[in-house]
């Protein structure tokens, strides 16, 4: 079971700060680049001062060596590819977590008030917490309604049937 789908938005916010992370990451590279290659380009103008062009020809090997740093962005990649594949985890975790409480609260629903109010309180660790045949049935180990489902069951199974399919 993936966090996505028992935990949509700590999914989420997992994946909000490790995107901040990486763009911290990213951006102290680029001022670490910037920093270190306007010491260098002060060092040189300094070391320079009062050349001729001849002086560029024959000294240039005293001026201070090129840059050994350059900012590190072989995991941008990466990264963007973990960061959609968790986004995908996500959003499907979150069509799961939905179909799984819509389908209990449609299984024992005797009135329209009442699916309303399952589904806008009933949680998804509840429902796998359970044994009941409501709960057999939004984790699809029941087939069809039995005498203690609601009326909003039988005609629905036929609508989770297509989704599921579709899906």
């Amino acid at each position: 079971m993936s966090l996505a789908r028992h935990h949509p938005w700590t999914a989420a916010a997992a994946l909000v700060a490790a995107g901040l992370l990486a763009l911290g990451a990213y951006r102290w590279q680029e001022g670490r680049w910037d920093r270190l290659r306007r010491e260098r380009d002060e060092a040189r103008s300094v070391a320079a001062e009062g050349w001729s062009d001849e002086d560029w020809h024959e000294r240039s090997h005293e001026l201070p060596p090129a840059l050994g740093y350059s900012p590190d962005r072989w995991w941008v990649g990466p990264f963007i590819a973990f960061a959609l594949l968790v986004g995908v985890a996500w959003v499907a975790g979150k069509t799961q977590h939905s179909h799984l409480i819509r389908n209990y609260c449609w299984y024992g629903a005797v009135s329209g008030p009442q699916l309303a109010e399952c589904e806008s309180h009933v949680s998804v660790s509840r429902i796998e917490s359970l044994n009941t045949n409501a709960a057999r049935f939004a984790k699809g180990r029941l087939e069809k309604c039995l005498a203690d489902a609601g009326p909003y069951c039988e005609p629905d199974r036929e609508q989770i049937e297509a989704e599921e399919q579709r899906e």
